[in-house]
């Protein structure tokens, strides 16, 4: 890639992992090395695979003569502690882009934009994507389907925009999305029949639904004794360096 060097234990470092490989395999083995050596989420390397295509999703794409939102817009979705938001949360420490929403700020305006009154009028608050502009936003654990029909535009076209006295306000807003959700109240993934049913019950719209690019169900399946695997100290140092990841 042009402007990035590379020198030659760091080239060595990488043949390691990539020469010879088929995708697949390189990304399984990336899960691995994530899971093992930075979040300590055992067990989960499709989730780990996901996650981490999210955050190396490219901004823009170059099609048929126009320019298309290339960022990833995925949906995690299962049980409570099974390792949904520790993964993205790993990855973020790992590679210091992004940030972690709480339910309390997954509103309109708090990821959008609004305006806040006072006595000499309005001042314009932006929402968390115009201010992640071109990074990632991991959405944890708690949002309303009737929100997600506000923000249906916005997901599309990457722009915040709303309205206040007559006056539209524009932002941009292109930021790689991790929507990590659990099942509506009283259910749980074994309440379908099919895992994937789940989506409909969390966006009840056609359009909402399609403006996810890929959607991960996490199931409470994981042995213990792997769990407690991660609990202990790390005795090797990764086989890849945090500064080539």
């Amino acid at each position: 890639t042009e402007g990035v060097t590379f020198e030659k234990d760091e080239i060595d470092e990488l043949r390691s992992i990539y020469q010879d490989q088929e995708p697949y395999e390189v990304l399984m083995r990336m899960a691995e090395i994530l899971a093992t050596n930075f979040t300590r989420v055992a067990d989960r390397p499709l989730l780990h695979v996901v996650v981490d295509l999210v955050f190396h999703s490219v901004l823009m794409i170059p099609y048929g003569g126009i320019v298309e939102p290339g960022t990833l817009d995925v949906l995690v979705f299962g049980a409570t502690s099974t390792g949904k938001g520790k993964t993205a949360e790993g990855l973020i420490r790992l590679y210091q882009r992004g940030e972690v929403i709480s339910a309390k700020r997954c509103t309109t305006a708090g990821l959008i934009g609004g305006t806040v009154r006072h006595n000499q009028g309005f001042d314009v608050v932006p929402g968390a994507w115009p201010l992640r502009n071109g990074d990632l936003i991991v959405m944890d654990e708690a949002i309303d389907w009737t929100i997600l029909q506000d923000l249906t535009r916005a997901r599309r076209d990457g722009v915040a925009e709303f309205t206040h006295a007559g006056a539209s306000q524009r932002m941009a807003a292109l930021v790689r999305k991790i929507w990590v959700m659990n099942p509506p109240e009283g259910k749980t993934l074994a309440s379908y029949r099919f895992g994937a049913e789940v989506i409909r019950d969390l966006a009840r719209t056609e359009e909402d639904v399609a403006r996810w690019d890929l959607a991960v169900g996490v199931a409470s399946d994981v042995d213990e004794s792997k769990i407690m695997s991660m609990a202990e100290p790390l005795t090797e140092e990764p086989p890849i360096s945090e500064a080539l990841l």
